[in-house]
């Protein structure tokens, strides 16, 4: 991948700042910010060749992007949602609010009032950061696009359409009302995107149109189009008309796995992309309609084998240099004449129409909403008639279901409620980047907190006990914890791995079988079976194997055997064993599509499709022939839901809790 007479001049690698991963690099009046391995640092920039380290800030989860605005950063962080941080002191950073945003919080826009947040298939969340230190939820944009990054334009917001291979342009001049406006095909993976001066530019990779598998599927006879898709593509944007196609500049071809991302700024007549293993190439757009590579640069080797280039994963232009995230170790300065960092646009402000505001608790026949703020993601039933509620910002929230519907306390917590479980008189709280609490229940008094377990690196977003209490299993990151709970002060860990993949959504069996066993699915990968009888527990089936699939999440039946869903339908296997999944053995009728993440209550398999806004109930009572009892839309996100007696009792996100009688669920 070394510079060729057509990449144009081989630009030159003059210095290099920080000692660790870097991911996403901006410069913010005059001095640059940078972040990587859950840090944010800020360095001067006074001479443009030799920044200077000023201050940092730890502690910020699995960082994506970073977008600055007047004395503000906003980092998108993946499963930790979106981090302000006070930057008016670049020496010392402060950190001003946590929000739990949607699903994994990957690109980041600003324009105050206005943050946008990329979810992935979750959509572009709308955020009203008129008050940085309390952002509050307006809207959601684009959900089933899978969208990595944005951009704000004045009134419209830019996405990039991943596996889509599109370019969106949404209208957001009302925030809590964005409507699709525009959307234009892409000859390569979307991801960066930048509007500037009528023109959208957009940067593209992996695979071109004509690969038509999967970007992670090796290719077979015909690889057309396989690596083909690294390029930049430019728009001229008309508020009335449609995108209307530049040009298209292609780079050379690659394929890698990671990272996986491509992004783009514009200086003047330059637009500067960062293009992971093809480094950084620069592009004169003085004419979008016939573009010129003027230079690229390459990073020297990186860590893999056999060697290749270090991967860049963003750059930003500075005075005469341009600043490049080197995604393994820090930020490399390049030299190149003409570039100078990109002034800030005043774009009017989006004017905010007032809340509609929602009663706490709606009654319609006989299903009841509670909406408290926040974003509602989990409920555990316990106590014969309570539940308790992971409420996202709002903390946790204990309720009475029966005889009628009563709020009994709410809880702040430290960090994110995510997911709750609850043991005899004790309370597990999965708290993201503060790590999984333990609070002790004194009747209908607030909960106690009497222990927590928290670690550099923690992203606890799911937890399940063992029937005894004494373990609980957690999605920490991408990594299955088991953790011994004898000592709530002293929470250790007596198991942790990873398999084949991330964690997407909750993808832990919510209980075990009888004899202990539980199952969990990684998202590239058939089920994996822990025993939790064991002292410690420990791995039950053998080495994960990849199965090129990508698994909705895994269901615990009664007869102990697991239900994996993928590929629109499922498969179940044995208790305990481990099956390389390749297609799903049963579909709905008629190949009614089956997705989302699984729960089974007793002949009941009920799936919940947050970005589709889709729950569905089906009777397994023969997994071979599977009946859909019911079907319909969710008004919020859904999160998998618990059962009480025959209440059905539904986490729907933004849209609060909905408890509803199901006939179907009664005795389960």
């Amino acid at each position: 991948m070394a510079a060729t007479e057509s990449m144009g001049a081989s630009l030159q690698v003059i210095g290099h700042v920080g000692d660790s991963p870097c991911i996403d690099v901006t410069l913010h009046e005059g001095v640059l910010w940078f972040i990587g391995d859950g840090r944010l640092t800020s360095a001067s920039v006074a001479d443009p060749a030799k920044p200077r380290i000023l201050g940092s800030l730890d502690g910020l989860g699995h960082v994506r992007q970073i977008a600055c605005a007047g004395g503000q950063a906003f980092i998108s962080s993946r499963d930790d949602g979106m981090y302000v941080v006070d930057i008016s002191k670049p020496e010392s950073p402060r950190l001003l609010y946590h929000y739990d945003t949607l699903e994994k919080a990957t690109g980041i826009a600003v324009a105050p009032p206005i943050a946008a947040v990329a979810n992935r298939y979750h959509g572009v969340e709308l955020i009203d950061v008129s008050d940085p230190a309390q952002p509050k939820y307006l809207a959601t944009t684009l959900q089933t696009k899978e969208i990595q990054s944005v951009d704000i334009n004045g009134s419209f917001l830019y996405a990039g359409g991943w596996a889509e291979r599109r370019v969106y342009v949404v209208d957001i001049r009302n925030p809590r009302r964005p409507v699709l406006v525009h959307e234009a095909a892409l000859d390569g993976y979307g991801d960066g995107v930048r509007m500037r001066n009528g023109l959208c530019f957009a940067a593209t990779g992996h695979h071109a149109v004509s690969y038509t598998k999967n970007h992670f599927e090796a290719p077979g006879k015909n690889k057309t189009g396989y690596g083909e898709g690294h390029g930049l593509e430019i728009f001229a944007v008309e508020e009335k008309g449609p995108l209307r196609k530049q040009s298209t500049t292609k780079f050379p071809a690659f394929y890698q796995g990671y990272p996986d991302t491509w992004q783009v700024e514009v200086s003047g007549r330059h637009a500067i992309v960062a293009d992971e293993y093809n480094g950084v190439i620069v592009v004169d757009v003085s004419t979008p309609t016939k573009p010129v590579i003027v230079g690229q640069a390459i990073l020297p080797n990186g860590v893999r084998t056999p060697p290749l280039p270090e991967p860049v994963s963003a750059a930003v232009p500075g005075d005469g240099v341009i600043y490049a995230a080197g995604y393994e170790r820090g930020v490399y300065i390049i030299a190149c004449e003409g570039v100078k960092p990109e002034p800030t646009l005043d774009s009017p402000a989006i004017k905010i129409p007032p809340a509609t505001s929602n009663e706490l608790i709606t009654r319609e026949g006989e299903t009841l909403r509670y909406r408290p703020e926040g974003q509602l993601a989990a409920a555990f039933p316990y106590d014969d008639g309570k539940a308790a509620l992971a409420v996202g910002n709002g903390g946790v929230h204990l309720v009475q279901l029966q005889p009628e519907f009563k709020v009994l306390s709410v809880t702040p917590t430290r960090g994110i409620a995510t997911d709750v479980a609850v043991s005899g008189k004790r309370l597990y709280v999965a708290e993201l980047s503060d790590g999984l609490s333990v609070w002790e229940l004194e009747g209908n008094d607030p909960p106690r907190e009497i222990g927590r377990f928290a670690k550099p690196g923690c992203s606890v977003q799911q937890v399940v006990l063992s029937p005894d209490g004494a373990w609980a299993v957690i999605e920490n990151g991408p990594r299955l914890e088991i953790l011994d709970l004898a000592d709530p002060k002293d929470i250790r860990v007596v198991l942790g791995e990873t398999g084949p993949g991330l964690f997407y959504g909750k993808m832990i069996a919510p209980r075990s079988t009888a004899n202990g066993l539980l199952p969990v699915v990684w998202h590239m990968g058939g089920p994996v079976w822990y025993d939790l009888k064991l002292s410690p527990p420990r791995r039950h089936s053998p080495n994960t194997v990849p199965t090129g699939k990508l698994m909705n999440g895994v269901a615990l039946l009664d007869d102990g055997q697991a239900l994996v869903l993928f590929d629109n339908g499922y498969s179940v296997t044995a208790t305990g064993s481990h099956a390389e999944l390749t297609k799903p053995q049963v579909l709905l009728p008629n190949n009614e599509p089956l997705n989302g993440i699984p729960r089974a209550f007793g002949r009941v398999l009920i799936t919940v499709a947050a970005a589709w806004k889709t729950v569905r109930a089906v009777d397994v009572s023969d997994p071979e022939h599977p009946v859909v009892l019911e079907k319909w839309r969710s008004e919020g996100n859904p999160f998998p839901p618990a059962v009480w007696k025959e209440y059905l009792l539904l986490p729907e996100g933004r849209e609060g809790l909905t408890v509803t009688p199901k006939a179907y669920l009664k005795g389960k």
